[in-house]
C-alpha cells in the first residue's frame, strides 16, 4: 500500500489514490469506448486490442510448457501458424523466438504447475486473470505517481489530471497485453512516488538497477523511452532543487538504467548459449538479430524527414491521443494533435505562470517521444501501434500534469492576493 505522509493533508493522499486507482482501472480493465486496432484483434479474432502478435507469444508459451513436448526452455516461442497471422497454440511446428527475454511468463507458468492447471481451457482462464491483473497493476502504478503529485501541489484537482491519462488511448489499449506489462515499464514512477525523497538517494539507485532488469526482462521496446521515464519524478518532485542538481540526479537514474540493460543483455545472451550450445559471439548474433535492422536502416519504411515519412507521421498524429470523458456513450475520441495544439494554446496563454519544473516537464516531453524514433527508426516507423504508447507516456503524461500545476499554482498566488 502506498504510504503517504503529509502534515496539513493527512487524509486526502489516501482519497486521491483510492479515487485515481478506480478512475484508471476502470477505464483500463472495460475499455468504455472499446478502443480496437485491426492489427491487434484481426478484425474481433483475438482477445489483445492492439497487439496480439505479441500477446499470444507469452500465451503459446504457457500453453507450451504445460501441453507441450517440443522447444522447451527460457524462450518464448512462435506457433505455426503465426506466418498467416493465425495465432492459435498448435503443439507442432513451434519455433522459439530469441529477440527477447519475456521472462514475465515464468510467473504464468509457476502459477499454472502451483495449481495444477493442464487443460487449455484452464490455462485461458489464466490469460484472462493475468491480463486483468495487467490493467489493475496499471491503474495502481499510475496513481500512486499522480497521488505524489497531488499530495506535492495541493491535491484538490489532481483527478482531472487522472481523467484525462485514464483516457489516454495508448494506455486503454496496451493496458492488458501480456508481452508488454506497460506496469512493469511505468513501476519506476510509483516507486519513485513512494520513496523518493524519503530514503537516501543510493537507495533510489539501487532501486532503479533493479527495477530496469525486470523491465528489460520483459522485452527491450521502448528502451530510451523507459530510461527517459525514470528521470521524471527527479523534475516533478524536487520543484525547488536547482536545475544543476536535478541534472545529476537524472545522469545519476540514467546511469543506473543503462547498467540493468547490460545485465539483461548478458543474461539474454547466456541463455541462448546454453539453449543452443554456440559460442558467446554466435549466441549474441542469434538474440540480436535484427537489431541493425531495427535501429540503422530504412527498410520497407519511408526515409527519415521525406514526403512518405511527413504523410505517414501525419496519419498517426490524427489518430485518437484520448477519450474523454473515458464513459460509454458519453466519451469523444480527441486526436493527438488536437490535444496537443489546445494544450498549448492555454499554456502558451499562461505563459507567465509557468515555473522553472513546468519547462523542464515542456522540454523533457518531446525529447522522450522523439528518444525511440532516433534509437530505432525503422522498427518504430515499422509499426503504428507503437506510437499510441509513445504519445501517451510523453505528451499524454506530461500535458496533464502541467496543466494541473499551473492551475494549482494559480489559484495559490490568487488567494494569497
Amino acid at each position: 500500500m502506498p504510504a503517504f505522509d503529509h502534515p496539513q493533508h493527512s487524509r486526502s493522499p489516501w482519497i486521491s489514490f483510492w479515487g485515481l486507482a478506480g478512475i484508471l482501472a476502470f477505464s483500463f480493465l472495460i475499455n468504455p469506448l472499446w478502443l480496437r486496432d485491426s492489427y491487434g484483434d484481426g478484425g474481433g479474432k483475438w482477445d489483445d486490442s492492439i497487439d496480439s502478435y505479441s500477446d499470444y507469444l507469452v500465451r503459446n508459451k504457457l500453453k507450451n510448457e504445460i501441453l507441450g513436448t517440443e522447444n522447451l526452455g527460457w524462450f518464448l516461442i512462435q506457433c505455426a501458424g503465426y506466418s498467416q497471422n493465425d495465432f492459435s497454440f498448435r503443439k507442432e511446428g513451434t519455433q522459439k523466438y530469441y529477440s527477447n527475454c519475456g521472462h514475465q511468463v515464468w510467473v504464468l507458468i509457476w502459477i499454472a504447475r502451483i495449481f495444477d492447471l493442464d487443460s487449455e481451457p484452464a490455462l485461458d482462464r489464466l490469460a484472462r486473470i493475468a491480463r486483468a491483473f495487467n490493467a489493475v497493476a496499471l491503474a495502481a502504478v499510475l496513481a500512486v505517481f499522480l497521488a505524489r503529485v497531488g499530495k506535492q501541489e495541493g491535491n484538490r484537482w489532481i483527478w482531472v489530471a487522472g481523467l484525462v491519462v485514464a483516457g489516454s488511448s495508448g494506455l486503454i489499449l496496451f493496458a492488458k497485453n501480456l508481452y508488454y506489462c506497460i506496469w512493469l515499464f511505468a513501476l519506476p514512477l510509483a516507486v519513485s512516488g513512494l520513496i523518493y525523497g524519503k530514503v537516501r538517494f543510493r537507495w533510489v539507485l539501487i532501486a532503479h538497477v533493479s527495477l530496469a532488469y525486470l523491465n528489460f526482462s520483459r522485452s527491450y521496446e521502448f528502451a530510451s523511452l523507459y530510461s527517459l521515464l525514470c528521470i521524471l519524478p527527479v523534475i516533478v518532485f524536487e520543484p525547488a532543487t536547482p536545475f544543476g542538481t536535478k541534472a545529476l540526479r537524472a545522469a545519476g537514474i540514467l546511469a543506473c538504467t543503462v547498467v540493468g540493460f547490460i545485465a539483461v543483455v548478458g543474461t539474454h545472451v547466456h541463455l541462448v548459449h546454453v539453449d543452443t550450445g554456440n559460442g558467446y559471439s554466435e549466441s549474441m548474433a542469434k538474440a540480436f538479430s535484427t537489431l541493425r535492422m531495427r535501429t540503422l536502416t530504412a527498410q520497407d519504411v519511408p526515409e527519415p524527414v521525406s514526403i512518405g515519412f511527413v504523410k505517414r507521421m501525419g496519419r498517426r498524429w490524427l489518430e485518437d491521443g484520448v477519450a474523454l470523458p473515458p464513459m460509454p456513450g458519453l466519451g469523444v475520441q480527441v486526436p493527438k494533435v488536437t490535444l496537443v495544439l489546445l494544450a498549448g494554446l492555454v499554456l502558451w496563454s499562461r505563459r507567465r505562470w509557468l515555473d522553472a519544473t513546468d519547462w523542464q516537464v515542456l522540454v523533457w516531453c518531446p525529447l522522450a517521444y522523439l528518444s525511440w524514433y532516433l534509437l530505432a527508426y525503422q522498427h518504430n516507423l515499422h509499426h503504428h501501434i507503437f506510437d499510441r504508447l509513445l504519445f501517451s507516456f510523453t505528451f499524454g503524461l506530461a500535458l496533464p500534469l502541467v496543466l494541473y500545476r499551473r492551475y494549482q499554482g494559480v489559484r495559490s498566488m490568487t488567494a494569497r492576493s
